[in-house]
């Protein structure tokens, strides 16, 4: 924010000139002129939710998806009450950020869609529920939703950089992920070339000796 506040004067200047008056009503102008700091309401109002949201999502994915708990539920609201709170959790939550989701839609309009970020929350909060009503509704292979699950499990936890980005103090660091990756991909794709070329030279000689033999 130290760049802001160095460029206020320009703003003030600016904003003196002129004449309409909607122009305050801008939430960015609010914040920009009344310098509030919204960390502690994001915090509260979204960061807590989404963190309940992610622990019980995956609380659920890897003890019940998983079967370790036993054969799944018959029913959204049937079965081990632990189950169904977290059931009912994912569900309240998911519909709650999904609601935020379809606000920004109205707000910002097509706009929305050009933010990758939106693509990733819209198919990490479908997908979750999916999962679950997949898991107690319809018959499935429990291998290959195990599989699904598992992806999804990772994502979930990928959204933690998103919500990183918000806070100075963390903010640096996913910049600096960023930054390192795309630096290293001229390495990443020497890297496979070189596995690449061992990893088929094996193939043929594992191959040959299957056929040999």
């Amino acid at each position: 924010m130290n760049w802001l506040q160095k460029c206020n004067k320009d703003l003030f200047q600016y904003l003196a000139g002129q004449n309409d008056n909607a122009i305050y009503e801008n939430e960015l102008i609010k914040v920009l002129l009344l310098e509030q700091d919204y960390t502690w309401q994001i915090f509260r109002r979204v960061l807590i939710p989404y963190f309940i949201y992610m622990l019980s999502t995956l609380t659920y994915f890897t003890y019940n998806v998983t079967g370790v708990q036993g054969p799944p539920d018959q029913g959204f609201f049937v079965g081990e009450p632990g189950n169904i709170v977290l059931r009912s959790i994912i569900l309240v939550v998911t519909v709650a950020l999904l609601g935020l989701e379809f606000m920004q839609m109205r707000i910002y309009g097509s706009s929305y869609f050009s933010e990758k970020w939106n693509w990733l929350q819209l198919f990490l909060y479908c997908s979750n529920l999916a999962i679950v009503i997949i898991h107690v509704h319809f018959e499935h292979d429990p291998l290959a939703l195990s599989q699904f699950t598992s992806f999804m499990s990772a994502l979930n936890w990928g959204m933690i950089f998103y919500w990183m980005r918000l806070f100075t103090e963390t903010s640096f660091y996913v910049l600096m992920f960023k930054e390192t990756f795309y630096d290293i991909i001229p390495f990443l794709v020497m890297y496979l070339i070189a596995m690449t070329l061992l990893a088929n030279a094996f193939l043929i000689l594992d191959l040959s000796a299957h056929v040999i033999a």
